[in-house]
């Protein structure tokens, strides 16, 4: 059985739309001398607890100036809000034409991706971005194991909606409990030279410079066992009236089972704007009755049926 649930107008007047700004996170730091340390901190608008693991989904885009020294693009977060929990979708930036999204998954092994021989021959894998070619057409997965070992695996395909919108990949989460929580405040460290300090300090607070939370959520209480169904659209279109209005399709496979339900689902749809790309990323967020054989499974927007219609 293939779920397809159609977008309509009366749909879009009542639920379609949801989510908005959570807010606006305080940059902080203090510059020690001996030995020469920098200490950021951000203070979130909403969240709980401190967060100073480096691998959490909201300092990995950092990493390519406290490694580099590179200016990574201005990083925008994007939320998912379940009841009174916010849990990290991921982190985008747009650089060198390209744009850049970490995953918020808590467990980053990557179990199943395609059909990749890599995996397939029981390789564990941990899936650090994703990394979308400004035609809008390729992207890949960056593994962290490619600073180590140099893995690559095969680009993959975004599959064309309509005249201005790509399906690039989606996610399907058993739980939200397996993203990435919201802290109160994130904390990490650059340990370098005091020139080298001073140098790097404007990087870092350029790429969250007026940053915006942007958070969606889907109020839906649907009957379990059911998983999250998040498909993430790049759009050439700034305009909200330009958002993919294909259906929500859910293929069954080995890794998916589906469930009869009701016929119809409630879906939310999000716009997030990146700094220096003329289009936007539009987030849908539904839930499906069924059930998957991993905590995350990832799928590229090739492998899923289109249609315009």
């Amino acid at each position: 059985m293939i779920l397809k649930w159609n977008w309509s107008k009366n749909m879009a007047k009542k639920s379609q739309w949801t989510g908005g700004i959570l807010g606006v996170a305080r940059f902080s730091y203090r510059i020690i001398d001996n030995p020469p340390t920098l200490k950021i901190r951000y203070s979130m608008p909403e969240g709980s607890g401190i967060c100073t693991d480096v691998n959490h989904s909201m300092i990995r885009p950092f990493r390519k100036i406290l490694n580099d020294a590179k200016y990574p693009g201005k990083i925008t977060y994007v939320f998912i809000r379940d009841e009174k929990k916010y849990h990290v979708l991921g982190a985008f930036s747009h650089t060198n034409r390209n744009i850049i999204f970490f995953p918020g998954v808590v467990d980053k092994r990557l179990l199943n991706f395609g059909e990749d021989e890599l995996l397939s021959n029981g390789i564990e894998k941990h899936v650090d971005h994703f990394t979308l070619e400004n035609n809008l057409d390729s992207w890949h997965v960056t593994v962290q194991e490619k600073e180590f070992d140099g893995t690559r695996f095969k680009s993959q395909k975004t599959k064309k909606i309509d005249e201005n919108n790509y399906l690039w990949f989606i996610f399907k989460i058993s739980d939200l409990n397996k993203m990435d929580l919201l802290p109160k405040e994130l904390r990490f460290e650059l340990y370098e030279s005091l020139d080298e300090i001073k140098r790097r300090l404007p990087i870092i607070t350029k790429a969250r410079e007026n940053g915006i939370f942007q958070v969606t959520e889907l109020n839906d209480k649907e009957k379990s066992p059911f998983f999250w169904y998040v498909e993430f659209f790049i759009s050439k279109s700034n305009k909200k009236e330009d958002h993919p209005k294909s259906p929500v399709i859910v293929m069954p496979n080995k890794d998916t089972k589906i469930l009869e339900g009701r016929k119809k689902a409630m879906m939310r749809t999000h716009q997030v704007f990146l700094d220096g790309f003329d289009g936007s990323v539009f987030v849908r967020v539904s839930k499906v009755q069924g059930t998957i054989n991993s905590h995350i499974i990832f799928e590229s927007g090739q492998n899923i049926i289109p249609s315009s219609k």
